[in-house]
């Protein structure tokens, strides 16, 4: 399908990433499928009855593979769909069904879970299935679960019945983190007298709320004082935050550039940064990051610089160091597949996949760095949207979801 092709789909923009692109196209996909299997006298429109019909159908599939069938009547959820009143569905009322991607990873969970089959989970059967994947994650050298089974159980088991539902089961999964605040968000949040500037007195009042908000929860408070925040802010000095100044605090500072990497490590200014002066920032680096509350390094400066000296001179040039302010480019899509994909099948087998991620995980521990936080069959369910058991190049496509969320704007006051 060409761009144009895919523009003309509802809901796509020729601005949309691939990832938004990729998504709104399966979703059109789905509905396509839907349309074509409900509308029975192809007229264009689904009838009340013909959507009974799926439904009917669809529950019978269900039970006989020993799922729950849906907890809404089909004249329930007909009418819910049908937005106009008028006792059709057209192709895009019938595509409010199809956002939803089909529910295999939360069948497949199921059955992993209810061992005894009887359409339910008891907290034995969650325990002994959460210890099992544990020990397959320590045999591979990842992190245990930091939240015991009986919580997690716990958490999931929404009505109390010490059972967990189908429907419970399906709210396993991995939220998105939330979005950061946006400038105008903000910009209300600490704008106290609504004058379209924040005075020093409203960002502190604001940030002390914060910091007392985050202490009740058990969070951390603000690694950087307040005061330091706002003067850091204040680009004109005038002692009050615009929209624009305010900004700044929704969205990262930008990367260093070549520049001035260079001017900070090259002390004697001679054009070229020898291992002492390497070091010496580095230290000077490590120890402020340490006094503000961040995380030191993880690779020693040492092996960082030889990493860098590509001509072994023991002197970094400022092509050489200009790499500190230019992280590589994550490789294609494409090439990655060519990569990981051993028996060139054009897909990921799970084996190909955990095979990949246990070999990521033993060079992040040969450098000293952190292993994955996610055991590798639980990301691959994630991705298998379709749960064929292969990841397909448009699966690899979608766009990963951050390991974590990003910090809050209290983290930063």
């Amino acid at each position: 399908m060409t761009i144009s092709g895919i523009s003309s789909i509802q809901g796509i923009s020729p601005t949309d990433t691939q990832g938004d692109m990729i998504r709104a196209v399966q979703q059109h996909r789905r509905t396509v499928r839907a349309m074509t299997d409900l509308d029975s006298d192809k007229s264009g429109g689904i009838s009340s009855e013909e959507f009974a019909a799926g439904a009917q159908k669809m529950k019978e599939k269900a039970a006989a593979q020993g799922l729950p069938g849906p907890q809404k009547s089909p004249e329930e959820v007909f009418a819910e769909l049908d937005k106009n009143g008028d006792s059709s569905l057209s192709f895009e009322e019938l595509a409010e069904i199809a956002k939803n991607p089909p529910p295999g990873q939360a069948i497949r969970r199921m059955k992993r879970l209810d061992a005894d089959e009887n359409g339910e989970v008891s907290e034995e059967e969650f325990t002994a299935e959460r210890e099992a994947r544990a020990a397959q994650a320590a045999a591979l050298g990842l992190p245990a679960p930091q939240t015991s089974a009986a919580e997690a159980f716990a958490n999931l088991d929404k009505d109390g019945n010490s059972t967990l539902s189908f429907q419970e089961v399906a709210a396993i999964g991995h939220p998105r983190p939330p979005q950061p605040p946006s400038p105008g968000q903000m910009m209300k949040q600490f704008d106290a007298d609504q004058s379209g500037s924040i005075s020093s007195e409203e960002f502190l009042t604001e940030a002390q709320r914060m910091a007392d908000n985050a202490a009740a929860n058990g969070l951390p408070g603000p690694r950087i004082p307040p005061a330091e925040v706002f003067a850091s802010l204040d680009k004109n000095g005038d002692s009050s935050l615009s929209f624009e100044e305010l900004a700044a605090l929704a969205k990262p500072p930008p990367p260093p550039s070549p520049g001035q990497v260079m001017k900070q490590f090259d002390a004697d200014q001679s054009g070229s940064v020898s291992s002492e002066e390497f070091l010496t920032e580095a230290q000077r680096m490590a120890e402020h990051a340490a006094a503000n509350g961040l995380p030191s390094p993880q690779v020693p400066p040492e092996e960082v610089f030889a990493s860098l000296d590509k001509n072994g001179d023991s002197s970094l040039s400022f092509q050489e160091l200009s790499v500190l302010a230019r992280p590589p480019k994550p490789p294609p899509m494409q090439q990655i597949l060519n990569q990981v994909d051993t028996d060139k099948s054009g897909n990921l087998s799970l084996e190909e996949f955990t095979a990949e991620a246990k070999r990521l995980a033993e060079r992040a521990e040969a450098l000293g760095l952190p292993g994955p936080q996610r055991p590798a069959e639980e990301v691959f369910a994630e991705l298998d949207q379709n749960g064929d058991q292969i990841l397909s190049f448009e699966e690899l496509a979608a766009p990963a979801k951050p390991p974590a969320p990003p910090a809050p704007p209290s983290g930063a006051v």
